[in-house]
């Protein structure tokens, strides 16, 4: 029975916290870096998210360098909102390529078809892009 002023969920939390491993994103999705491609600079690149999503991910890198300072985490964990977008689409990309390409890179695509992605419904229309499948 939780506590009026909440002592013992926060109790609770710290002991499950104990008897998790603390991991990375990364290592918890077993996450590869980019193969043969080297780790040259970085490549700067605009998307649109929204704006919670960004407000979110700032809030994010403060929250984790600060509950995981002092702890084996330490260091290992995304110091800037650039680091923590690396990790979280490397994890992605992993995930994907594990699911759909028996855990294969996807053939490198220097120019991506502009509009929107093959099946997806253009926004406005409920119908999906020429040459899409049915």
């Amino acid at each position: 029975m939780p506590s009026k002023d909440g002592t013992q969920d926060a109790h609770h939390a710290r002991a499950a916290r104990a008897r998790t491993k603390l991991r990375t994103l990364a290592a918890a999705a077993g996450a590869r870096p980019a193969s043969g491609r080297g780790t040259g600079p970085a490549k700067s690149r605009t998307f649109n998210i929204t704006r919670e999503t960004v407000e979110r991910a700032q809030a994010a890198v403060v929250g984790i360098s600060a509950k995981t300072y002092g702890t084996e985490l330490d260091g290992q964990v995304p110091a800037t909102l650039g680091d923590l977008i690396e990790e979280c689409i490397t994890a992605g990309l992993t995930y994907y390529e594990d699911l759909l390409n028996h855990g294969h890179e996807f053939p490198p695509r220097h120019h991506l078809p502009r509009g929107p992605a093959i099946g997806r419904k253009r926004e406005g229309t409920g119908r999906a892009p020429e040459g899409a499948p049915a």
